[in-house]
């Protein structure tokens, strides 16, 4: 039996018959499919704050102009008792503080009053922050459901620090009803005027410090996750139209 010589090369493999391809490697179908060298990194709180933050003020900037331009057209009484009633409140704080009284028992008298003056708002007034509140409710909900979930998972202030939000089933895009959980969840706590709802509010934004996927409340309640973008491998599976039907449900 004849030993191959060392230094001689492996054989080719046979040529492939006239017409055929080579079959590519299978291309992973979602993110677990990846090794663990590639899996994505959560993002990190402090660029999770910077993107809201981001979020907020263009979402505010749009309310105040949306705001500027429709109450003085259609809801001019209402905008005028509500200014009379804030002035008058900006007044008595200011004379209070500005020209504190020698009597102490008179400067007291004058700060207790405040508040009975700030209970005391006029129901015209009072049916207006009403109204602002829930169209600024609105507002908010409407901008991080759609560019969360028709934009991939990234609303402006996340493109600008790479960030994204992803599906923890498969890493893909939020899903249509996790979106519509998530952004409502984040809207209500965003724009609440109850001490109890803010302070649930901060807890949540606080909850990825002590979470190693860095996940709020929202996200395991949306069933997503906030990544690194730029470490964000994850290839769209090929979807049929069953799976497009079936994903508008989920």
């Amino acid at each position: 039996m004849s030993v191959p010589d060392p230094g001689t090369p492996p054989p080719l493999p046979p040529p492939l018959p006239e017409g055929a391809r080579a079959s590519p490697e299978p291309e992973p179908e979602s993110r677990h499919d990846l090794p663990d060298r590639l899996q994505v990194v959560p993002a990190p709180l402090f660029w999770r704050s910077l993107a809201y933050m981001f979020d907020w003020l263009l979402v505010t900037l749009v309310i105040i102009i949306f705001f500027r331009w429709m109450l003085p057209q259609y809801h001019s009484e209402e905008l005028s008792a509500l200014r009379t009633w804030a002035t008058g409140l900006w007044e008595s704080y200011r004379t209070l503080y500005t020209h504190p009284q020698a009597d102490y028992s008179r400067f007291m008298e004058q700060a207790r009053a405040i508040p009975d003056k700030a209970r005391a708002i006029p129901e015209a007034a009072a049916k207006l922050l009403e109204f602002i509140a829930t169209v600024q409710t609105f507002f908010f909900w409407g901008y991080f459901f759609v560019t969360e979930f028709f934009t991939g998972g990234a609303s402006f202030g996340k493109k600008i620090f790479h960030l994204r939000v992803a599906s923890t089933s498969d890493r893909g895009p939020p899903r249509f009803f996790d979106s519509l959980v998530r952004s409502a969840w984040k809207s209500i706590f965003c724009c609440s005027s109850s001490p109890l709802l803010l302070l649930i509010g901060v807890v949540d934004a606080h909850v990825p410090l002590f979470n190693p996927r860095r996940r709020s409340w929202h996200d395991m309640l949306s069933h997503t996750e906030v990544i690194d973008a730029r470490s964000d491998l994850w290839v769209a599976p090929r979807k049929t139209r069953a799976d497009d039907e079936d994903s508008f449900f989920h």
